[in-house]
């Protein structure tokens, strides 16, 4: 999990006793004759070895677990109550992430030094949230002018690093102009083509992903 700074809910304290720029919450299952504590352990001692991990919390019960999960899931409440920010929903190769968001974070910051960012993802499969508050001091018309001009900067950085600007949640309409202008007219036409074959009535979802063509 990626942030540049502690998000969520206020109620929240920060489990370790130093703030650091980087996160992981990591959460194991296994079924049949597995150690799981020998093998955390193990990871854990590696880590630290390698000097890829600093400090860590376990969590002793279910309840503890729970709370140390509630970083992550209040993520988007803590957003929210900010007011209007920007949401992303990319991805990059695994190899790619650290270095996609020490990038993404100097565009931000060439910006707007004074946002907020909050990112946070998948270490896994590449996915990464990398969401943007912009100052509170703004009217809500430079808010938006303001996102609109981080989320092209940060959608030219997922191209450099070969990314998507799109992983779990969909095209929708908002991301609509964007994704069209990095698809070809061949891929756009197979699109249409293949809409057109699953749904000859023009039903299901029109204007998404696809400009609707009853609209031109």
């Amino acid at each position: 999990m990626y942030r540049t700074r502690p998000g969520g809910r206020p109620q929240l304290s920060d489990p370790l006793d130093t703030a650091y720029p980087h996160y992981v919450l990591l959460e194991l299952a296994a079924t049949g004759p597995v150690d799981l504590a020998e093998m955390l352990d193990a990871l854990l001692a590696r880590g630290m070895d390698d000097d890829l991990v600093l400090d860590g919390v376990l969590a002793s019960s279910e309840s503890q677990s729970q709370r140390l999960w509630q970083f992550r899931e209040s993520m988007l409440e803590g957003q929210q109550q900010r007011g209007e920010h920007l949401r992303t929903d990319i991805s990059v190769p695994t190899s790619a992430l650290a270095g996609f968001a020490e990038a993404a974070s100097q565009a931000v910051g060439a910006y707007s030094p004074d946002s907020t960012i909050i990112a946070y993802g998948h270490v896994g499969d590449g996915n990464l949230h990398f969401n943007v508050l912009p100052p509170a001091t703004l009217t809500e018309p430079q808010k938006k002018a303001l996102l609109h001009d981080i989320e092209t900067a940060l959608f030219e950085v997922v191209d450099r690093f070969n990314g998507s600007i799109s992983a779990e949640h969909g095209i929708g309409r908002t991301k609509q102009a964007a994704y069209l202008a990095r698809t070809s007219e061949v891929e756009r036409e197979l699109l249409a083509g293949l809409k057109q074959l699953l749904d000859p009535d023009q039903l299901m979802s029109m204007g998404r992903i696809l400009p609707d063509p009853r609209a031109s």
